[in-house]
């Protein structure tokens, strides 16, 4: 099997693995929950709540399959406002011991988001999805969720005006930039 020569680091959020060489440990299935259109809203608005035992069963389905074939999982929690966070975490945590993101396309939520898992002890199993080149206060944020505490980042270097591998690499390289600039050190940071 294909190996990399350099030294490959493995972290755990909130007990999966993830990381290592290619093969080690297997790649981790995040699947989106309370997503725009996402099935447990049954065609209303997110303001009229979600079908609750649709979500659940979406939750124990997916550790059903992650137990049956050995591939773990975390949940992608997708909200809009620190409100909405609080009741998608308050719910999740409620029904399983999965590890899951925290993901909103705006950095507000993602904070409050972040500030309740904190308050909550929640931050081992919480991952911030995500830290975006196209954010234009990033060195706000960084510095926001490293007070907060926050362990496990996900960057998201895709740059609109250059959509190339080199890119993408560019982002990331800015995105590590802001974050040494800061003086932060995460437990773990990945790339998307």
């Amino acid at each position: 099997m294909f190996q990399l020569s350099k030294e490959q680091k493995v972290f755990n959020v909130g007990g999966v693995k993830v990381g290592g060489q290619p093969g080690e440990y297997p790649t981790v299935i995040v699947p989106s929950i309370f997503q725009k259109g996402d099935k447990v809203f049954g065609g209303t608005r997110r303001k009229e709540g979600f079908n609750e035992q649709r979500a659940e069963e979406l939750l124990k389905t997916t550790e059903k399959l992650a137990e049956e074939t050995g591939v773990p999982c975390m949940a992608d929690i997708v909200a809009n406002t620190g409100e909405e966070f609080r009741n998608y975490i308050d719910f999740i945590i409620s029904i399983t011991d999965m590890p899951f993101c925290i993901d909103a396309w705006t950095m507000k939520p993602k904070l409050e988001g972040a500030r309740y898992c904190a308050e909550k002890g929640l931050l081992g199993r919480m991952f911030y999805n995500s830290l975006t080149v196209w954010e234009e206060e990033i060195e706000k944020e960084v510095k926001q969720i490293a007070e907060i505490g926050v362990k496990h980042v996900l960057l998201v270097a895709f740059d609109q005006e250059d959509q190339m591998p080199s890119g993408r690499i560019t982002g990331t390289q800015r995105l590590l930039d802001v974050i040494e600039k800061v003086g932060v050190e995460f437990e773990s940071i990945f790339v998307d």
